[in-house]
């Protein structure tokens, strides 16, 4: 229960700093100032490739660490009865949830990443398209 709460407290804050930031930004900016930081903030889709393959990768090693506790775990439980063992495993299972959740949600992040990387490489397309179709 305390794992799910801090993760949703963490996932949570950051979610709303990230919206404020640009609610904020895009409230008190006027459209001349938005134009400009048009041309500060930019994204490069090699990195944001990367960070994407990086983090399937982690994610991916987490779920490989997270069945390897399982498996022992299972072992464990074949080995001690009673109570104490029924306490654990419930524990047990309870934050083995809570990480299944949190990579649920990096996967999300990750579709939402992989999105936007296609809708960006599909505008860098168009934009391309329109300059070599200029005759000059």
């Amino acid at each position: 229960m305390e794992i799910r709460s801090a993760q949703s407290i963490i996932i949570g804050t950051w979610m709303w700093s990230v919206w404020e930031i640009y609610g904020t930004a895009s409230r008190n900016i006027k459209s001349d100032r938005r134009r400009e930081m048009a041309d500060i903030i930019e994204i490069n889709i090699g990195t944001l490739a990367n960070d994407i393959g990086e983090m399937q990768t982690e994610v991916k090693m987490l779920r490989e660490e997270m069945q390897r506790a399982f498996d022992s775990i299972t072992e464990l439980d074949a080995m001690w009865n009673g109570p104490a063992n029924d306490t654990f495993n419930q524990a047990f299972r309870s934050d083995h949830e809570a990480m299944e959740g949190m990579c649920k949600t990096i996967d999300s992040l990750i579709q939402y990443m992989e999105n936007a990387r296609d809708e960006y490489r599909k505008c860098e397309a168009s934009v391309s398209s329109e300059i070599d179709s200029i005759r000059i």
